[in-house]
C-alpha cells in the first residue's frame, strides 16, 4: 500500500493549486482523478483580477490573495521550466457612469489596484469613448499547461490514480484516509467542483453549479497585451488571438455548446471591438459555486482527517492559492480559517 502525507480527490484548477502548496511545505500527495467527468479546469481563461469592477472596490484580501498567486505560480515555472503565468494589466472599457464612480473611488479609498489615471489613448480597433480604467496587480495563468505540469509531477511520484472517485471505497475508521486498500493518506482534501454535490461527506453544502463557456477568437489588427473586459474578458494569447470568456448560466449542470452561448459572447465583444472578429473554436464547463457565492473551505466536523476547497467559480485562479495556504496552516499548524469562507458557515 502506498502512504504519503496528503491525498486530493479532483486536480482541476483547485486540486492542482493545493497540490503545488502542499509540494512546497515538502509534503508527499497523491491524486485521483478522472479528467473526462468535468473539463472547467482545462477551459479555463485563467484571467485573475483582484479589483471589483461593480462596487469600484478591491476585492475580500486581495493584496494577499495576489502576494500567493504570484508566488505559488513562480514555485511551478521553476519546477517545470515552463512559462504558467503572464502578469497584465487590466483594461475596464468604461461607461459614462462608471467613468465618475472609477475616479470617485480612487479619490475616497487608499491602496486599490484601480490606477487613479483614466487611459484616454485607445488601442487601435478598441472602441472606449469613455476612457480606460487600469487595474494593477491582475494577469492570467494557462490553465491547461499548469494541470499537466502537476500531473506530471504526481505521475512521477507513482501517486497518480487515474479513476473515478468511489466514495464506499474509503476508510475513515483508523483516523487516516484509506481508499480501496491501495493509498493510505494522513490526509484527504476533496476538490471536486461542481462534482462535490455528489460527495456524502459534505452533502450540507447548498452547492449551485453555473455554466460557463468561452471562444477563442482571432482579431486581425488588435495588438493588445492587455486584458480586455467589458462585460465579457477579452485575454490574449498572441499572434491576433484571444480568449473570450464570460458567460454565467446558473444552475446549468452540462458542458453542451449553445449557440446562445456563442451568440451572448460575441455580442457583449462587439460593443467594444470594431474589428472583424473569426470564432475558430468554442469550449464549455460547469464552475463550481454555492448559494451565497463565496468559496468553501475547511475541515469536515466529525472526521478531521478530512477537509474540502470549492465554491471558487470564475474567480478560482486568484482565489485557490490563497485558500490552500489557509488550509494547509489549519490542517499543519492548528491555525484557523477566515470566518468568510469557512465550512462551518453551513453547520447547523
Amino acid at each position: 500500500m502506498h502512504r504519503v502525507d496528503h491525498l486530493i480527490v479532483g486536480q482541476g484548477i483547485t486540486g492542482s493549486m493545493l497540490a503545488l502548496t502542499l509540494l512546497r511545505r515538502g509534503k508527499t500527495v497523491a491524486v485521483i482523478d478522472d479528467a473526462k467527468l468535468s473539463s472547467s479546469s482545462k477551459i479555463a481563461g485563467g484571467v485573475y483580477n483582484p479589483f471589483n469592477f461593480k462596487f469600484m472596490m478591491n476585492l475580500w484580501k486581495a493584496k494577499e490573495m495576489v502576494v500567493c498567486v504570484n508566488e505559488l505560480c513562480a514555485y511551478a515555472e521553476k519546477i517545470s521550466r515552463e512559462k504558467i503565468h503572464t502578469q497584465r494589466k487590466i483594461f475596464k472599457i468604461l461607461a459614462e457612469a462608471e467613468r465618475k464612480q472609477w475616479e470617485e473611488a480612487c479619490m475616497m479609498r487608499e491602496g486599490l489596484f484601480a490606477d487613479e489615471k483614466i487611459l484616454e489613448v485607445i488601442p487601435e480597433g478598441v472602441v472606449a469613448p469613455h476612457g480606460i480604467g487600469v487595474v494593477n496587480g491582475g494577469g492570467n495563468v494557462d490553465c491547461e499547461l499548469l494541470l499537466h505540469v502537476v500531473s506530471e509531477q504526481i505521475i512521477a511520484s507513482g501517486h497518480y490514480l487515474v479513476e473515478q472517485f468511489q466514495h464506499e471505497r474509503l476508510d475513515l475508521s483508523n483516523g487516516e484516509a484509506v481508499y480501496d486498500h491501495k493509498l493510505s493518506a494522513k490526509y484527504i482534501t476533496f476538490c471536486e467542483g461542481h462534482l462535490a454535490r455528489r460527495n456524502p461527506l459534505f452533502n450540507f453544502i447548498p452547492f449551485k453549479p453555473a455554466k460557463g463557456q468561452l471562444l477563442h477568437v482571432h482579431i486581425p489588427g488588435l495588438k493588445c497585451e492587455e486584458i480586455l473586459s467589458r462585460g465579457v474578458s477579452l485575454i490574449p494569447l498572441g499572434n491576433e488571438r484571444f480568449i473570450l470568456s464570460g458567460t454565467f448560466g446558473n444552475d446549468q449542470d452540462d458542458e453542451r455548446l449553445t449557440e446562445e452561448g456563442k451568440e451572448e459572447l460575441l455580442e457583449k465583444v462587439k460593443k467594444f471591438i470594431s474589428l472583424p472578429i473569426t470564432v475558430e473554436n468554442q469550449l464549455a464547463g460547469v464552475r463550481p459555486a454555492t448559494q451565497d457565492r463565496r468559496s468553501v473551505v475547511g475541515i469536515h466536523p466529525l472526521h478531521l482527517q478530512v477537509s474540502i476547497i470549492n465554491g471558487t467559480g470564475s474567480r478560482a485562479v486568484l482565489l485557490t492559492p490563497f485558500l490552500s495556504e489557509k488550509l494547509c496552516d489549519a490542517i499543519y499548524e492548528g491555525k484557523e480559517i477566515p470566518v468568510e469562507v469557512n465550512v462551518r458557515r453551513f453547520l447547523k
